[in-house]
């Protein structure tokens, strides 16, 4: 009867153990990967008020937003990536092939990270949010390379 109570007690140690371990390890990849979605977030706010800030006309119907200007906004000198924070590969950053009107709310460019892939992203309006299923066409977007 003893041996009985004693394994009992051992196994629930024992997963009282890998419950903790795997709590502590969900709470540690969240905060790591939140703050590389807000340092990504800031990031794309910085690029679109760089965007913005050379758009000179008052019909924002007409305007596009061209891809080489986002691929400049997204580098700093030689390195594509600069705007971002790092640690994203350049592997991992995709920029609409054609330009995109201002006033659509499409994708002008996004990132893939985190384990399920979801495309996190700037719209031509300036909202930085995560695609919703079937938004993004993979024709349509081209990963960023230097110019």
């Amino acid at each position: 009867m003893a041996w009985v109570l004693l394994l009992t007690f051992g196994g629930l140690c024992a997963v009282l153990l890998i419950y903790s371990h795997q709590y502590s390890k969900g709470r540690r990849e969240s905060r790591e990967g939140y703050a590389k979605y807000s340092a990504t977030s800031e990031a794309f706010r910085s690029v679109y008020l760089k965007l913005r800030a050379e758009i000179n006309s008052t019909n924002e119907e007409a305007i596009l937003i061209r891809p080489e200007d986002v691929r400049k906004h997204l580098g700093q000198g030689l390195d594509a990536v600069g705007a971002l924070p790092r640690g994203l590969s350049i592997d991992a950053v995709y920029v609409a092939k054609e330009g995109v009107p201002l006033a659509s709310g499409r994708f002008i460019c996004f990132v893939v990270f985190g384990k399920r892939f979801v495309p996190f992203g700037l719209t031509s309006t300036g909202e930085c949010r995560y695609a919703k299923h079937g938004e993004v066409k993979e024709e349509e977007f081209v990963p960023l390379s230097p110019p």
